[in-house]
């Protein structure tokens, strides 16, 4: 059970706006009594939509989210879709088995467990605020002479730019977060969608082919970089003009000597 905090703390100073996304009665009255008369400003939201609007209109330093088994997954993937997961992420569960891993691995940045208290709680969440504050996810991606900015949801290279949807962004992300390195067709399932075995390879596919029709859309960016299939295993973002170029210069240096 939590327990309402004797004191607030003391590290930040004025309010925190805290975004609480759950519908079990029981986890919502135990945040409600943790963080009541706290510094902590709580907004109790119940359906996704409703946090994504909200989020989008109004200013939170911490989103609070449910360990709810049927939802989280899906909650994450949503955030991340919609450009929102650079927030400070938390869970609030009763931290069974696996529960903790899974929740960590889609984009959560801690775990609360219910039975820790009050204390711990507001402890964790003013963590995460003032870690947020040194170390901020980066605005713009470059790869290959190309950027892309999370700000605008715009892939830019040289003086053509494209917009991209939700989820050829996530896709994107994702791709230039890992430039050069193979990317698993279940990571970017679980990523994007937040579930892997519901969604079907052909789904996935549909979604990076609409990603590489845009990419020929910034013709700048489609001579510079591709996105790979890996058979069986996933995508690549690779930009082989740069390593043709590399080769070159390597093979002009071995000439000279």
């Amino acid at each position: 059970m939590l327990y309402r905090l004797s004191s607030p703390p003391q590290d930040l100073q004025g309010k925190i706006n805290v975004s609480f996304l759950g519908t079990d009665r029981i986890i919502s009255q135990a945040v409600t009594s943790a963080l009541a008369k706290t510094s902590f400003e709580l907004t109790h939201l119940h359906d996704v939509v409703q946090l994504v609007a909200t989020l989008r209109r109004d200013r939170f330093r911490v989103l609070l989210l449910e360990d709810c088994e049927q939802e989280l997954l899906n909650w994450l993937a949503l955030l991340q879709i919609h450009n929102l997961a650079d927030l400070p992420i938390v869970v609030i569960g009763p931290g069974h088995k696996g529960a903790i891993c899974r929740a960590l691995l889609h984009g959560a940045h801690d775990y609360v467990v219910l039975s820790e208290g009050a204390h711990a709680l507001s402890a964790r969440l003013q963590a995460q605020v003032t870690l947020r504050m040194h170390t901020k996810k980066p605005a713009v991606l470059s790869f290959a002479g190309c950027s892309l900015h999370a700000e605008t949801r715009r892939l830019q290279c040289g003086q053509d730019t494209v917009t991209l949807t939700g989820r050829e962004f996530a896709l994107a992300w994702i791709f230039f977060d890992n430039a050069d390195r193979v990317v698993p067709l279940n990571a970017l399932s679980m990523q994007v969608w937040g579930k892997s075995s519901d969604i079907s390879k052909r789904t996935v596919e549909q979604h990076v082919y609409k990603l590489r029709r845009k990419l020929s859309e910034c013709v700048s960016a489609e001579a510079r970089i591709q996105i790979q299939t890996i058979y069986g295993v996933g995508y690549r973002l690779h930009a082989p003009f740069c390593a043709h170029d590399h080769a070159a210069a390597a093979e002009s240096f071995a000439w000279v000597i």
